[in-house]
């Protein structure tokens, strides 16, 4: 394949000799018409975020919850906030959270970008699964000074308007708050209690969650579709990405879940410190605190990783540019 004016660098001959030594050719960043993909992409992942938000309520729910206390499990937390919440109880803090597709076209950018140009370094020149690992963290990096600040605002709005009640029983119940707070609200009160540092609380902790959550998550699909690619040759190219995908996010988020409980208690409960949150976990549930809310999250990336990767790699598929391989299409 000769070289074009639209590629970043000319070097046609190399990615086409680094593709053939993966068992699935991969689109590359050079590969796309710029303007189509940064118009699809964006809708697309809205509709994404419609369907997935609702799991990863109940999983900060659970993940901030106190042992025993308001929801016994995922499945009772979805049940309690549809009877005391309604379904809209399911969407609070959606608005703020959808301003984080911002940091999800960052995010793309960075990743495929860092891919493209880490070909000219040693040692990632010749490991695809390096460029992904490496690709995944500065992507999550970029993203993290984005989505610190949303997910603060949207997780208080999560949780806000809890209150536990005693059943019969003597169980903890979940009733429904007449207090609604909006997301300008929670900001504004934010920063004049702690400033600009309140907004950033948990920053340190996110990157330490998001950054080998997500080089984990890219290294693991890159070596897990080759690997279902060369056990099922006839298996169609969608669900063999589909499958790594959600393997991949099974694999990061069991990995990661501590690191993320203490990432959100921080972020929600005003903890002045990593070691605080730590301490406040381990007083509460001891070593048991590294699987709060775990099959809520495992569900939520699972199904979330799934979705996204084939909702990604047919997004890459439709912004190619005129002028690719007609037979990637």
């Amino acid at each position: 394949m000769t070289a074009t004016s639209g590629s970043l660098d000319g070097s046609w001959h190399h990615d086409d000799l680094q593709r053939k030594k993966s068992p699935v050719q991969s689109i590359e960043w050079q590969d796309l018409d710029k303007r189509k993909f940064y118009t699809i992409s964006p809708s697309v992942f809205l509709v994404v975020r419609l369907a997935l938000y609702p799991p990863m309520l109940v999983k900060t729910r659970l993940q901030v919850q106190s042992r025993k206390s308001k929801y016994n499990g995922t499945i009772d937390a979805f049940r309690q906030i549809v009877k005391y919440e309604g379904v809209r109880g399911l969407y609070k803090g959606f608005m703020m959270n959808s301003v984080g597709l911002l940091a999800g076209q960052c995010y793309v950018t960075t990743y495929e970008m860092s891919r493209h140009y880490a070909k000219s370094l040693p040692f990632f020149e010749s490991s695809t699964t390096a460029r992904n690992l490496l690709g995944g963290a500065l992507a999550s990096t970029v993203a993290q000074t984005i989505v610190v600040p949303v997910d603060v605002i949207s997780q208080l709005q999560m949780v806000d308007g809890q209150k536990t009640e005693k059943t019969t029983s003597g169980t903890a119940s979940v009733a429904q708050s007449s207090r609604k707070t909006t997301a300008r609200m929670i900001a504004r009160d934010i920063w004049n209690r702690q400033g600009m540092s309140g907004l950033y609380r948990g920053f340190s902790v996110s990157l330490l969650t998001f950054v080998p959550n997500n080089a984990i998550w890219w290294a693991s699909y890159g070596i897990l579709t080759d690997t279902f690619q060369a056990a099922c040759p006839s298996c169609p190219l969608y669900l063999l990405q589909a499958g790594a995908g959600s393997c991949s996010g099974l694999i990061s988020a069991t990995l990661t879940n501590p690191i993320d409980v203490t990432r959100t208690v921080l972020q929600v409960d005003d903890h002045p410190s990593i070691g605080s949150a730590v301490r406040t976990l381990w007083k509460e549930d001891g070593l048991a605190f590294v699987g709060r809310g775990l099959t809520a999250r495992v569900m939520v990336a699972m199904s979330s990783s799934a979705i996204i990767i084939s909702c990604y790699e047919a997004i890459k598929r439709l912004a190619l540019r005129s002028d690719y391989d007609p037979d990637l299409r």
